[in-house]
């Protein structure tokens, strides 16, 4: 119930998606793990339906707050979340 994941994304020069994903403890507010990848398009839609049908996705306000602060204190802004 307190452990989520949440997923990041943006396009580099090459029309590749960078991906990432921090598993969040919602109740310790913190990042408890992280996975950052590229990959392309195709991969990122079959990587989100497989996340969809497995599982229900819900609003992430909680996590999102977290995973910002985390982005400034790395000194990073350039990133969208997924949808």
């Amino acid at each position: 119930e307190g452990m989520k994941v949440s997923g990041i994304r943006n396009a580099n020069r090459k029309l590749l998606l960078n991906l990432s994903d921090f598993l969040v403890d919602t109740y310790c507010l913190g990042v408890k793990d992280a996975m950052y990848r590229v990959v392309s398009p195709e991969e990122f839609e079959y990587y989100r339906q497989q996340t969809r049908d497995r599982t229900p996705l819900k609003s992430v306000q909680q996590q999102r707050k977290i995973i910002e602060t985390l982005k400034r204190n790395l000194g990073s802004d350039g990133f969208d979340f997924c949808s």
